[in-house]
């Protein structure tokens, strides 16, 4: 490349367009590889195509073929590419560069918006991640498509459902639907369950989506004998108008914290503040307000004296949009026995899964130690069903996946 060779996006990039496309790409629910798996880094692929063929085209040599190229990019650099525009972005790569594809190298891929974006615009895109959790979007994004074709929506959506299918029927003892009593009213059921009351259409079946637990520890100090839940903040939802969290209401029969769902309007009318937790691994005891520092937090994982405590449950009802959130859940019982007995048969069946020494600040020396033993359960369930796939038509595919995680060591689901 000589010195004098000034590309495109030193001269000009339409800055605004692109913003205004990047944060419309934060709210699209189909169709953007946003949704296929939460990556923190994520770049918009808007940019990405931006950067891309900026770096790759050279700069304007005058006044209106400056004029065409911004046009260009504005239509480029959009969700809904006009026909034709992608097309013609490639044309100019390729003139751009003697009639032969070049080739993009992005180091440190991540999500893998810059290697797509290479991809469309017609470059040999080669990617490099550590991460293997990028690793694994990456292959999905940038692989597997191309390998499989169209063909690959419906045979993910068919053995994906059919691997939930087959592993919720072995966690249902574990994960239990509530036990409700039903009042009816005319078209109208209230359900009542545990003392939180949710009104309903009589056709409001509800679906459990999500256990919220906290980790425990004993109070430091001795003549106190309380729980200390470790959690940080309660917000359940955080949206102006509508705020629901849950509130930490000491037991001192029991010398445990229960916590209520609390709604309001308005913060003020909530009358607590949710991200009153543990700071900086430090957590003040409800009941004496002794603190717990995160040497003895620390001190007490090395023990083995860090417990759990549910503190709501997250539904989804039948027919309805939104979400239920409950409290004080005492139907969920977890018969500690009857959960290690199926781990230990799992981890049989799925060797060294979950035998990852690792170390935190919690003082947890065994990667199963991260999880508390139903979410053990549930990984090594749903590794075990995604291995059921021998006789179906997509079984190299899934063959992939599945050999793509046990290289990098990122299991099928972490809860």
């Amino acid at each position: 490349m000589p010195d004098n060779d000034r590309r495109l996006i030193e001269d000009l990039i339409p800055i605004r367009e692109i913003s205004a496309e990047a944060s419309r790409e934060k709210s699209l629910r189909h169709g953007n590889i946003s949704t296929l798996h939460l990556w923190w880094a994520r770049r918009p692929i808007v940019a990405a195509r931006a950067a891309v063929y900026g770096a790759l085209v050279p700069a304007p040599s005058d006044a209106k073929e400056r004029e065409t190229y911004m046009a260009r990019m504005r239509k480029l650099c959009s969700w809904d590419i006009p026909s034709g525009v992608l097309e013609q972005a490639r044309k100019d790569i390729l003139e751009a560069n003697g009639g032969q594809p070049p080739r993009v190298l992005d180091m440190f891929a991540g999500g893998g918006s810059i290697p797509l974006e290479a991809l469309r615009l017609g470059c040999e895109s080669y990617a490099v991640e550590l991460n293997p959790v990028a690793h694994i979007i990456e292959l999905c994004t940038l692989i597997y498509p191309q390998k499989y074709g169209p063909s690959l929506i419906a045979d993910v959506k068919k053995w994906g459902e059919w691997v939930i299918e087959r592993a919720k029927a072995q966690l249902a003892e574990f994960y239990p639907f509530p036990q409700s009593e039903q009042h009816t009213t005319n078209d109208i059921v209230q359900s009542t369950l545990t003392d939180e009351q949710d009104v309903i259409q009589s056709n409001g079946k509800l679906t459990p989506i999500a256990y919220l637990w906290t980790r425990t520890i004993p109070c430091p100090n001795p003549t106190c004998g309380a729980t200390i839940p470790l959690v940080r903040q309660t917000w359940l939802r955080k949206k102006e108008g509508n705020y629901i969290a849950l509130r930490m209401v000491p037991d001192h029969s029991t010398k445990k914290v229960l916590f209520g769902r609390e709604q309001a309007a308005t913060l003020k009318e909530l009358g607590f503040d949710p991200e009153e937790g543990s700071k900086r691994g430090n957590a003040t005891c409800p009941f004496c307000g002794a603190i717990a520092t995160a040497d003895f937090a620390k001190e007490q994982g090395q023990k083995g004296n860090i417990s759990r405590k549910l503190m709501a449950v997250i539904f989804t009802r039948q027919g309805r949009q939104g979400k239920v959130y409950l409290a004080n859940i005492d139907w969920l019982s977890g018969n500690e026995d009857a959960i290690k007995s199926q781990i230990d048969i799992l981890c049989c069946q799925v060797p060294g899964k979950l035998n990852i020494k690792v170390r935190t600040n919690k003082g947890l020396l065994a990667g199963h130690d991260l999880w508390h033993s139903d979410q053990v359960t549930a990984d090594a369930v749903l590794h075990e069903a995604g291995t059921g796939y021998k006789n179906c038509s997509s079984a190299q595919l899934l063959a992939e996946i599945l050999q793509a995680c046990d290289r990098s060591g990122v299991p099928l689901r972490r809860a």
